[in-house]
């Protein structure tokens, strides 16, 4: 039997009804077997090299302590009877691979047992193996071959590793690393002919040198007072403590620093904000009408240009430069548009007027817009040239019209117009 029986004890008082005292006695010693064979645990013969298990293994604690890593096969689930176990325990220093017994058919659970590992494997005595309990035997760390999931939240008592690796969070993140991470949170502009502003843009966080700082609400600023005319300068953020603290403007150009950022050239504490050309009285210009001389390196966005009106007349039959270019200032690789939109007209019968859109009133661009006059009465003829520009040097440029007339005068009424990134 392998389960316990109950003795029939018979009708209160005398209970002659009952079981005889032979079979009493016999329910009574075939429960002491049932007992002796599930509560007794005794360990079989350790193993220290990989082999199959048998039935003699059977309710057994079964240590294994391999030399080298290898695989212990456990017995047929259907040469076992249901709810049979095996405590295996690994006490060893390898890995421990378990398998089925070939051609059994069954599956089984848990593949691997690490170093320190403890399972109870309980068997339906068909065709299956499966992990009742699970622990550790001699240490507190844990090894999960598998996947992990974790349906709630986590904590770490210390930080973790991965493939080695410790990943970077709030607590370990170096700054210079962070700083290279973020998009300095500014724009450069021009408040007023005598002074130009960083100021906070979707943020105010700005990297320098590997450090963040924080600039102002009202932003920072920086007069034209002591710049000298007609000169490019590139603009400079500084940091003092833990915010942006002023503006530097210098000539000395910019190269890209260690943290991915550009930099004042030998002075990695200048982070590079912007660029500025003053006019000829040492002034700030970035209008539309005037033109557009001040850009921000942070967050660009399309500055449009649109001069006033000019008009002359010429009597030129080579390519000459009409009126007042408007100045602008450029990035490296960035796009400049020019248009000039207005009206020609020459005063001679069968001449014409060519014109096109000249840069540095020296570089011709675009096809040139041919119109000519039907009589000496005809009216003005549209004008209307665009160009789309992305070759210039950085720095300081103007925009302009340049026309000729083949015979007689021509005659011109326009704007210069496009724009800038920056």
């Amino acid at each position: 039997m392998t389960s316990l029986q109950k003795v029939n004890l018979g009708t209160a008082p005398t209970g002659t009804d009952g079981d005889p005292v032979r079979t009493a006695f016999a329910k009574i010693n075939s429960n002491v077997d049932v007992f002796n064979a599930q509560a007794a645990l005794t360990s079989a013969t350790g193993i220290t090299a990989a082999q199959a298990l048998t039935a003699a293994h059977i309710g057994k604690r079964i240590n294994i302590a391999l030399a080298t890593a290898g695989a212990i096969n456990l017995p047929a689930a259907s040469t076992c009877a249901a709810d049979n176990v095996l405590l295996l325990r690994n006490i060893g220093t390898t890995v421990v691979t378990l398998a089925i017994t070939a051609g059994s058919g069954d599956t089984i659970a848990l593949s691997k047992l690490n170093p320190g590992e403890t399972a109870l494997m309980d068997t339906d005595g068909v065709h299956a193996w499966t992990v009742l309990m699970r622990g550790r035997s001699n240490s507190d760390n844990e090894i999960v071959v598998g996947n992990l999931t974790v349906g709630g939240g986590g904590s770490f008592a210390s930080r973790p590793t991965f493939s080695g690796n410790t990943p970077w969070d709030s607590g370990n993140l170096p700054l210079a690393i962070l700083s290279a991470m973020v998009e300095a949170q500014c724009r450069l502009t021009c408040p007023s002919a005598t002074q130009i502003a960083l100021v906070p843009y979707q943020g105010n966080n700005v990297p320098i040198n590997g450090a963040l700082y924080t600039l102002p609400n009202a932003g920072v600023t920086l007069a034209s007072t002591s710049l000298s005319a007609n000169t490019l300068y590139y603009i400079y953020a500084i940091g003092t403590g833990s915010a942006v603290s002023s503006l530097e403007a210098s000539t000395t150009g910019y190269t890209m620093a260690s943290t991915g950022q550009y930099t004042k050239t030998g002075d990695v504490t200048r982070l590079l904000v912007g660029m500025a050309r003053t006019n000829g009285s040492a002034q700030f210009v970035d209008s539309m009408a005037a033109g557009r001389c001040v850009l921000s390196w942070f967050n660009q966005r399309f500055k449009p240009i649109l001069g006033a009106v000019q008009s002359g007349a010429f009597g030129t039959t080579t390519m000459t430069t009409q009126g007042t270019p408007t100045p602008f200032c450029v990035w490296a690789n960035s796009e400049v548009r020019a248009s000039m939109i207005g009206y020609v007209y020459a005063n001679s019968v069968g001449a014409f007027v060519n014109s096109v859109v000249q840069i540095d009133s020296a570089i011709n661009y675009g096809p040139a817009q041919a119109a000519g006059a039907a009589s000496t009465t005809v009216s003005g003829v549209p004008l209307s040239l665009t160009v789309s520009i992305d070759s210039l040097s950085e720095g300081y440029h103007t925009m302009g019209l340049a026309s000729l007339v083949s015979s007689g005068t021509g005659y011109l009424s326009w704007s210069n117009g496009g724009g800038v990134w920056g």
